[in-house]
């Protein structure tokens, strides 16, 4: 196996993703879409809780920004 360059000009073209925190989506008792990444080294969680009425609009602003 060849050696790669994690940080180098090897990062650009072949890294899909650097380290990333675990990332959970879910729905909560109170019905209200969930996402919340772990905390690194040992901060709070980042969370975001969304009503299910807004979520149509989070999916479509993110894929108008992915489209840009």
């Amino acid at each position: 196996m060849s050696d790669i360059n994690w940080y180098g000009e090897d990062q650009d073209s072949s890294v899909i993703f650097n380290s990333v925190n675990a990332l959970a989506v879910y729905i909560n008792t109170s019905g209200e879409l969930v996402i919340r990444q772990q905390g690194a080294n040992g901060e709070d969680d980042s969370v975001i809780a969304l009503p299910k009425m807004f979520v149509p609009m989070l999916l479509s602003a993110i894929t108008k920004a992915m489209a840009e």
